[in-house]
């Protein structure tokens, strides 16, 4: 996969392997770490009651089986709803958030 520069819009007959610009692994990283600095908060504050109950249930009896459980399908939650918004930006704008952000596009050679 390539990443390219979205900004120029490229015509299909462009996207040949010789006409697309690689995007640095730095950008790609930058990409990331903004989306992760962007989203934790908001993602914080819609789920501060979840995360109020898990960190009561792992005060008061963290070795339980129900404080296990429940933390086994927080994070599978969490890890679900990620793929899932990152699928949905690959399929229908052919980027990530944070690639769509800066421009960038995920084009098959």
């Amino acid at each position: 996969m390539v990443f390219i520069d979205i900004g120029d819009e490229p015509r299909k007959a462009d996207l040949s392997p010789q006409s697309l610009r690689i995007a640095s692994p730095l950008d790609r990283v930058v990409a990331f770490f903004f989306v992760v600095a962007l989203i934790a908060p908001v993602v914080g504050l819609i789920l501060s009651t979840v995360l109020k109950s898990l960190e009561l249930k792992f005060f008061t009896s963290p070795d339980s089986t129900e404080f296990k459980v429940f933390l086994g399908v927080f994070v599978g939650a969490i890890a679900f709803l990620t793929l899932m918004v990152q699928t949905a930006f690959l399929f229908f704008l052919g980027a990530t958030p944070g690639k769509w952000i800066f421009k960038m596009r995920v084009v098959s050679t």
